[in-house]
Formats: C-alpha cells, sequence, structure tokens
C-alpha cells in the first residue's frame, strides 16, 4: 500500500506543477529573446554574432564580420547554430544544444568539419 501512496503523491505533485505553468502562460513577445547568426564564404573566413535584438541584425552582423563579398548568412538562430563544410558542401544547423547543433550540421555536410559554432547567452 505504500508504492502506491507514494506514487499517487508523485502525480499529484506533477499535476500541481503542470497546472502551474499553464497559467503563467507565455512570456510577453520579445521578452528575453535574442538572435544569433553565422556566415561563411567557403573560403575558410567566417562571421558570428549572438545576443542580437533581431534576426536583420544578427545577419547583417555576421556578415560584417565575415568582411568577404562571398560570405553568405548560413544559420540565424535563437538557440544554438553550427556551419560545416563537407562533402555535401556547407550546411548549417540549429537546435537548443550546441552539441547537437554540431552533429546535426556535420550529419548534413556528409561528414568534414566545423567552420563556426555559437549559442546566444551560454
Amino acid at each position: 500500500m505504500t508504492g502506491i501512496a507514494t506514487f499517487t503523491r508523485r502525480l499529484s505533485a506533477v499535476a500541481v506543477c503542470g497546472a502551474a505553468v499553464a497559467v503563467a502562460g507565455p512570456a510577453p513577445a520579445g521578452a528575453g529573446v535574442y538572435w544569433g547568426a553565422l556566415a561563411v564564404d567557403g573560403a575558410g573566413h567566417w562571421g558570428d554574432t549572438t545576443m542580437s535584438s533581431s534576426p536583420q541584425k544578427a545577419s547583417a552582423s555576421a556578415l560584417r564580420g565575415c568582411g568577404r563579398a562571398a560570405c553568405r548568412v548560413v544559420v540565424v538562430f535563437e538557440g544554438c547554430g553550427a556551419v560545416a563544410q563537407g562533402p555535401k558542401g556547407i550546411k548549417g544547423a540549429v537546435h537548443d544544444r550546441l552539441a547537437f547543433a554540431k552533429d546535426d550540421a556535420l550529419a548534413r555536410a556528409g561528414g568534414g568539419k566545423i567552420i563556426v559554432a555559437d549559442c546566444n547567452g551560454y
């Protein structure tokens, strides 16, 4: 009987926590949302920016950081982004964890190497 009582208490705690989250609702628009971008030119030059207030500002900053006419923005992200170069070309990926963004970018590029990767705020 003790196991059932413990399970019931845990289930009740989970239900209470779920209700609190539902009542809290979403954050106000624009609160704490930051953007990052990664730009590359394919010849080893890259630009990286994080903590920008908009996707457009992040892209412009990454292009300035890359500094070459051939540079192009590969990924714009809220969490983390990565760009890899491999047999399938230059490919980017985004994820909330840096390791996963890197793994995904490498998979999309067919292997190769990470050119640049970064995260917003951590």
